[in-house]
């Protein structure tokens, strides 16, 4: 016994990248899959022409608010499964996970009451009325699919906990394949179906996040670990302690997501204040840069698993090497990526568009991104790990510093103030992004010292 236990802390101790890498392909391979298919939406809308382009850029920006603080609310789950698997305590999963149900499908539909009463605000925010227009029916239903989305989150949860990462990527993409040829059939109406053009690629996604929940059940559906946890299910399982621990869990991480959300959605609202070429050009460049963040999403989402199983083992040495090794991935994938940005500049836009001055305006565009890449790395692995001990308020409060008190703020005052246009919003986006990374690594290293008291 002494001797596999020596074994284990050894693999352990040794060889926490190669744990994180284990976790974090298949959840790379789910992120960059949804990613694949807002590409394909921006690139055949973007044969649409730039209103089009454009509408869709202000109905992501507004939808943007919707989706993360809904992925917030999920994401209070994995860290709670993972300590009960950490613990080796799987009977203490299910309640957990019936209470973040409830409040999964309950935000889903307030959010759709909401849209309803409140959708006409819309032509009010200053942006021109074409786009408007267009934005409108897009965003109607990407807000209807919050519904099968949330239900997915609350599925998701349960096995990435579990540290089974495959379930949810083999489901997304299932489901992101049939969210291309969707849109590639409503859009611009093949076999006999009417062009919808971007409503079309609104209701793709709709009916792919209903394909993804039937996926899941389908990979489980032998597995009794699984099923088990969706027996005996009634309300006698509804808590009202249970459902505020995963609520305040929740809320603070849709807040610090938020809060990062609104530095990016801030942006394009006043790049929208400069015209429809830097909005276009804005959209192309943010689209391209959401590839690389996707796979540090992924190390981010395997430190939140790893570090919180090591949390629910109480062992301290594996929070700090899984942590670690998230952000050491994430630094170095984000470097690679930045070159390949320099390079390719001007390629890359080209595939979404062929207008010259809009290529021109986002291959300038791309030049801050590249600069950026490092510490957007940095900032969203530090934030997983935490995550993985549970510490959401703060990082919450440090990135509402980090980008709603001063990077948002600084490039509008760069912007508009200074009159560097564009390129002021983009270095407001570098100094929020660089100050997050910052406040959360020194966050994640003296947490420990709470946690773990004595080490």
């Amino acid at each position: 016994m002494h001797v596999y236990t020596c074994i284990v802390t050894a693999k352990t101790k040794y060889h926490p990248f190669r744990t994180n890498v284990k976790l974090a392909l298949p959840l790379i391979a789910g992120q960059l899959g949804q990613v694949f298919v807002m590409l394909a939406d921006n690139i055949m809308v973007g044969q649409l022409g730039t209103v089009a382009l454009a509408g869709i850029s202000l109905g992501i920006a507004i939808f943007a608010f919707v989706f993360v603080i809904g992925m917030g609310l999920g994401f209070a789950l994995p860290p709670l499964v993972a300590e009960a698997y950490g613990k080796r305590d799987i009977k203490s999963i299910k309640e957990p996970l019936f209470n973040s149900m409830l409040i999964n499908i309950g935000y889903a539909l307030v959010v759709i009451l909401l849209f309803e009463l409140f959708a006409p605000l819309m032509y009010h925010l200053g942006q021109e009325k074409d786009i408007v227009a267009v934005a409108m029916p897009y965003l109607r239903l990407s807000i209807y699919s919050m519904l099968p989305f949330m239900f997915f989150q609350v599925l998701r949860s349960l096995s990435d906990g579990k540290g089974s990462t495959s379930i949810a990527m083999k489901s997304l993409l299932v489901a992101n394949m049939f969210n291309i040829l969707c849109n590639y059939i409503l859009i611009f109406g093949k076999l006999g179906f009417p062009a919808m053009g971007v409503e079309g690629a609104a209701l793709s996604s709709l009916l792919a996040r209903c394909v993804m929940v039937l996926v899941w059940f389908v990979l489980i559906w032998e597995s009794k670990e699984f099923m088990a946890q969706f027996s005996g299910w009634t309300l006698k399982l509804a808590s009202t302690k249970m459902s505020s621990k995963i609520f305040r869990l929740g809320i603070a991480t849709s807040f610090q997501m938020l809060f990062e959300v609104s530095i990016f959605s801030g942006s394009t609202l006043m790049m929208g204040r400069i015209g429809e070429t830097a909005l276009a050009a804005h959209q192309i460049a943010l689209n391209i840069v959401s590839v690389s963040f996707m796979f540090t999403s992924g190390f981010a989402l395997a430190a939140t698993i790893r570090v919180g199983q090591h949390f629910g083992n109480r062992d301290s040495v594996g929070v700090k090497e899984a942590g670690v090794a998230a952000l050491s991935m994430s630094a170095l994938f984000m470097l690679f990526s930045a070159v390949l940005l320099f390079l390719l500049r001007y390629f890359l836009p080209s595939l979404y568009i062929n207008e010259i001055e809009v290529i021109q305006l986002a291959a300038s565009m791309l030049l801050f991104a590249a600069v950026f890449q490092i510490p957007d790395g940095v900032q969203v692995s530090a934030i997983g790990a935490l995550r993985g001990v549970q510490d959401v308020k703060v990082p919450a409060i440090l990135t509402f510093i980090a980008y709603i008190l001063i990077g948002l703020p600084t490039g509008y005052f760069l912007a508009f103030v200074l009159e560097f246009s564009y390129a002021g919003i983009w270095l407001g986006l570098l100094t929020g992004l660089s100050l997050s990374a910052l406040f959360n690594t020194i966050r994640f290293f003296r947490i420990q010292r709470y946690i773990f008291p004595g080490i």
